[in-house]
């Protein structure tokens, strides 16, 4: 699924013909069921426990009692298909956790991850070198490319992911696990593609995270292996084209932004103008019951039959809530607080952070790939929707799930490693 993943995702565009003709509605389909059917079958390893995942237990409990109360409230095939979205995220994590269960298996989904990456490339050289697939005007006059997906976010997650991938490679002291063909040199060869795509789809929330791993790439190898020329060279270029690649590139998409920390633009102007639907959604959510805020929007249902319940928004709230939930709020994290509430946020937070925690027990190159995976989730979830785009989740949750494995299991994996060796 996932090398197929960028090939499926050109043809989105068929689900306006008819759901039975799309690629992409079949696959969301697919997925929990097949995950489920998995879950039943003796080949698939046991999930190897870790207490931290009762924060993501409770968390998704949380999020599929209110999707059972999203189906209550309008059972219709686009419910059914927004469900299936916020749902496949759960299933997926659940089945990382228990298919990884050591380096190895990890090095082989970035690897085929990497692979699959290659597709969206070709796509993006040839929009450069033939003219665009798609494309979208942005900021007034900036153009975006698409590559024939839905939107630019496709394009982003690949170059992110396999940056992230390259950069983990590239500290990895030893021969990689997986006999992968991929060197220390990949990340130098594919850097400069990987500022082409950032130019051609104008992201900023892309070139933010891109930034953050950057540094936190440059920190992990100056801090315990000295200086590189090769990445000193990549640090020369960007102190001389700095200035022009933030004029021509980056002050276009956060000019607005600029306005605003100057006090000369309306704060609701911020993010692309996502703060004006934040600061009306959030209006409908403060006059919910306390219950549904703690707990999550959709349980408002249980409330709609007492009387002395009255609220301005009576009347129109289940025509807001689906939407509230869904990922035009363009924030996970405002997402995820209406969809299972303060508690659900608060259990959703606390679980990457323990993440983190986790990622001290790791070597240098596996501590660098915990936590710029954490910067990726925790950065795309300020604007975007980062748990709906399945191609980000299939490097997000492999990672996470090896940096949940006990210090036992972690150890006995090499132990066995080192048996097979010496044999």
């Amino acid at each position: 699924m996932v090398l197929i993943r960028p090939v499926i995702d050109v043809f989105y565009f068929l689900k306006d013909v008819s759901p039975i003709l799309s690629p992409l509605y079949i696959v969301g389909v697919l997925t929990p069921v097949l995950i489920f059917l998995s879950f039943n079958s003796r080949k698939l390893p046991k999930r190897n426990r870790n207490k931290v995942d009762n924060y993501f237990i409770i968390w998704s409990f949380l999020v599929l009692v209110n999707v059972v109360n999203l189906i209550i409230l309008d059972a219709s095939m686009q419910t059914f298909g927004e469900v299936l979205k916020y749902i496949i995220p759960i299933f997926l994590f659940f089945y990382m956790r228990c298919f990884v269960h050591s380096k190895k298996h990890l090095q082989g989904l970035l690897q085929t991850f990497v692979y699959s990456a290659l597709f969206p490339a070709l796509l993006l050289i040839y929009e450069h070198v033939v003219g665009p697939i798609s494309s979208q005007v942005t900021r007034g006059s900036e153009v975006r490319f698409h590559g024939g997906y839905a939107d630019a976010g496709n394009y982003a997650f690949y170059i992110i992911g396999s940056f992230l991938i390259l950069s983990y490679f590239y500290l990895e002291k030893k021969r990689f696990q997986t006999g992968s063909f991929l060197s220390k040199r990949a990340l130098i060869i594919f850097f400069p593609l990987f500022l082409l795509g950032l130019f051609s789809i104008k992201h900023t929330a892309s070139w933010a995270v891109f930034a953050m791993l950057f540094v936190l790439l440059l920190f992990f190898r100056f801090r315990t292996r000295g200086f590189s020329i090769p990445l000193l060279i990549i640090i020369l270029g960007f102190s001389i084209f700095s200035q022009d690649i933030f004029e021509a590139q980056i002050r276009p998409l956060v000019g607005t932004e600029i306005g605003v920390l100057r006090g000369d633009v309306d704060v609701e102007r911020s993010f692309h103008g996502r703060a004006t639907r934040w600061k009306r959604y959030f209006t409908t959510w403060e006059e919910m019951p306390f219950f549904t805020q703690l707990f999550g929007v959709a349980l408002y249902n249980f409330f709609e039959g007492f009387e002395q319940i009255n609220f301005r928004f009576k009347y129109n709230l289940r025509e807001k809530i689906p939407v509230m939930v869904s990922g035009g709020m363009h924030s996970d994290y405002v997402r995820i607080l209406f969809l299972s509430g303060i508690v659900g946020l608060a259990l959703y937070l606390i679980f990457i952070f323990s993440l983190f925690l986790n990622s001290k027990r790791f070597d240098r190159a596996d501590r660098f790939l915990i936590i710029g995976a954490i910067l990726v989730i925790l950065l795309y979830s300020v604007s975007t929707n980062p748990n709906l785009y399945q191609p980000l989740l299939y490097f997000i949750f492999p990672i996470f799930a090896y940096s949940l494995l006990t210090t036992r299991v972690l150890k006995n994996t090499g132990k066995n490693k080192a048996k097979v060796e010496q044999s």
